[in-house]
């Protein structure tokens, strides 16, 4: 099963970096092949069900994701989304978030995968590890519209 890890080290704080995570309504406004992202269920302060509809390279795929999200400590987060409906036998992707100062933040992210279709694992499966990075640039570049008065 495919896993990819990426590190970067982002100059904002741990909870603004974490906002945008957990903001799953908004991916449309900034990740490039999110087309439709909602939260269906509210099961807790601490966890939703999250339903997305992803493009990519003109192949439409929607799945639903049990998402929970924590602040382990002042400075740390938290965030797990696990495919739970969707073209996927196993989806987990994972971000911890720890604030290295007031303005610096070390973000790691684990993505695991694997289609219920063979098919959908040889045309998709070898741009994930591209989807990762320019995920984690999305993300930097957002933080940098929606911060960049502060800082």
């Amino acid at each position: 099963m495919p896993k990819i890890v990426e590190n970067k080290i982002m100059n904002f704080s741990a909870k603004e970096i974490y906002d945008l995570v957990v903001d799953v309504e908004n991916y449309p406004l900034f990740l490039p092949w999110c087309k439709n992202a909602h939260i269906t269920k509210h099961i807790s302060d601490a966890n939703f069900h999250a339903e997305l509809l992803i493009n990519f390279k003109n192949i439409f795929e929607k799945y639903t994701s049990d998402v929970v999200f924590l602040q382990k400590s002042a400075s740390e987060y938290f965030v797990e989304a696990r495919a739970i409906k969707g073209p996927f036998k196993n989806l987990v992707n994972q971000w911890k978030i720890s604030e290295i100062d007031h303005k610096k933040t070390q973000v790691e992210f684990f993505l695991e995968f694997e289609f219920n279709s063979i098919l959908l694992t040889k045309m998709l499966g070898a741009i994930f590890s591209t989807a990762t990075q320019k995920m984690m640039n999305a993300f930097e570049n957002r933080a940098l519209n929606l911060y960049k008065i502060h800082h």
